[in-house]
């Protein structure tokens, strides 16, 4: 299912009847279960606001497209940057409690759900660190793994430049001066 289609219009609930037969009703969009059968719960209705959400995200990334991780490293230490920063918004949400309780008390929202979403921020940024400390991606580790994509390309612009070299008819002082030349530009590009 794409997300500009609609949910399913030939689904049938899951239940059963009373006389042991299978619900004819339509679920509730993105439920599994009609209203006679729960599907007014606010669980089963937070679920299936959740799949909705899901089929929609799905949507989104099969047009934008994805590219295959290449440096694993770097992409664990992006997730686990990201999933520190959501915590830390999280955290100055649940800190400034004096706006939750004002809004608590004229009837706003409760502070709980904030609190739940925090908890849940806190053990995936832990649960992402754990995983690097295992991993042994300790700071040195990082750092030599984003120095390695700029130091494989010198060393590929390097088999370039000799293999052109090579090809062109220059004296021994003018290939001489091609070298030296070439590391000073690449340290300049390179800052």
């Amino acid at each position: 299912m794409h997300a500009d289609e609609p949910w399913d219009a030939h689904a049938r609930c899951t239940a059963t009847t009373r006389s042991g037969k299978r619900c004819a009703n339509p679920p509730m969009t993105g439920g599994t279960v009609c209203r006679m059968h729960g599907g007014m719960t606010p669980v089963v209705r937070e679920r299936a606001r959740q799949r909705v959400l899901e089929v929609t995200l799905r949507g989104e990334l099969e047009k934008l497209g994805w590219d295959p991780i290449t440096d694993p490293v770097a992409a664990l230490a992006d997730a686990a940057g990201e999933a520190w920063a959501w915590k830390e918004v999280c955290r100055r949400q649940v800190s400034d409690i004096r706006r939750w309780e004002e809004t608590n008390a004229s009837g706003g929202q409760d502070l709980r759900p904030m609190i739940a979403v925090y908890e849940r921020a806190m053990d995936r940024a832990i649960d992402m660190l754990a995983r690097m400390v295992k991993l042994g991606l300790d700071h040195e580790a990082l750092r030599q793994a984003k120095q390695r994509p700029a130091a494989e390309m010198a060393a590929g612009l390097m088999t370039i430049m000799e293999r052109v070299l090579d090809r062109l008819d220059l004296t021994p002082e003018q290939a001489a001066q091609v070298q030296p030349a070439f590391a000073a530009a690449f340290k300049e590009i390179a800052k």
